[in-house]
């Protein structure tokens, strides 16, 4: 009975020990390098997906990893195709396969747009692509602002290289001087404080200096009745009664030279006349 008892003292103890062992031990999990990756690229995927079909203003996950995203919004059901990359308080409103990266940013609509520079904003159209901070393009295809405050109302392949550049509208037209303007076709506002209207299709019209405005076209009338005034007639016609007036002036000036020759003439005539009643 006593070697009995032991026994079971000994048994007891061994359990207890085990018991308590189990219960002070924590087992650490392990994660394959195969499943790490999948839950690096499930973060990518995921943090788009989450703005894309969430259709609300919401928060991004970021997993502790930067960059962060919050409070962007894509609506849902009407940007199809259409991603916010980075950038924080951004919306997509409508259109296909539009981008954003940027902050404070908004497109509207229309297809294949960027936006990369904040607080820049592409209301519709086709393949433009807003680049610089304060940005604006209104619609149009093809459409470029590559500098900050510039600003595209529409057309075809437009460009603003210069800040506070503006495109008013037409084809082709660049404005890469600041503060300048340029509208039409092939206008070229190259200068800073240069306006350029481009109204010719055989060549393209380029400014001709800062503080410049130009406008190339074949006439410009005025008014809409029977017979409008051809602006550049009276461009013309006053330029030449301007210069009418200048050889006026001119002439004026020419005669008086003349009469006070004829005066000095005849007083070195008088003079040489008295010299030789002298000298006799």
């Amino acid at each position: 009975m006593l070697a009995q008892s032991m026994t079971l003292v000994v048994l007891s103890t061994i359990v207890c020990a085990a018991s308590a062992n189990l219960a002070t031990t924590t087992t650490t999990p392990t994660v394959s390098s195969t499943a790490a990756a999948a839950s690096a690229s499930d973060y990518g995927n995921y943090r788009v997906r989450q703005v894309q079909l969430g259709g609300r203003w919401e928060w991004s996950l970021s997993f502790s990893q930067p960059p962060y995203m919050y409070n962007n919004y894509i609506n849902e059901g009407a940007a199809i195709d259409s991603y916010i990359t980075d950038g924080n308080w951004s919306a997509i409103l409508a259109g296909s396969k539009n981008i954003i990266s940027s902050d404070y940013t908004v497109i509207g609509g229309g297809g294949v747009n960027t936006a990369s520079g904040e607080f820049s904003t592409i209301r519709g159209g086709l393949r433009n692509t807003a680049k610089g901070s304060y940005s604006v393009i209104n619609g149009g295809a093809v459409n470029k602002v590559h500098s900050n405050y510039g600003t595209i109302l529409g057309g075809y392949k437009n460009t603003v290289k210069g800040r506070f550049g503006t495109v008013l509208g037409g084809g082709r037209n660049t404005a890469a001087g600041r503060f300048s303007v340029a509208a039409g076709f092939e206008a070229k506002a190259m200068d800073d404080y240069s306006a350029v209207f481009g109204f010719n299709d055989a060549e393209e019209c380029m400014s001709k200096g800062e503080f410049s405005v130009r406008f190339c076209a074949g006439y410009v009338t005025f008014g809409d009745g029977d017979y409008p005034t051809d602006l550049l007639k009276v461009f013309s016609a006053v330029d030449k009664s301007r210069r009418l007036s200048q050889y006026d002036e001119i002439d004026s000036a020419v005669q008086t030279i003349d009469k006070r020759l004829q005066n000095m003439a005849k007083t070195v005539q008088l003079q040489n006349e008295i010299l030789s009643s002298l000298q006799s």
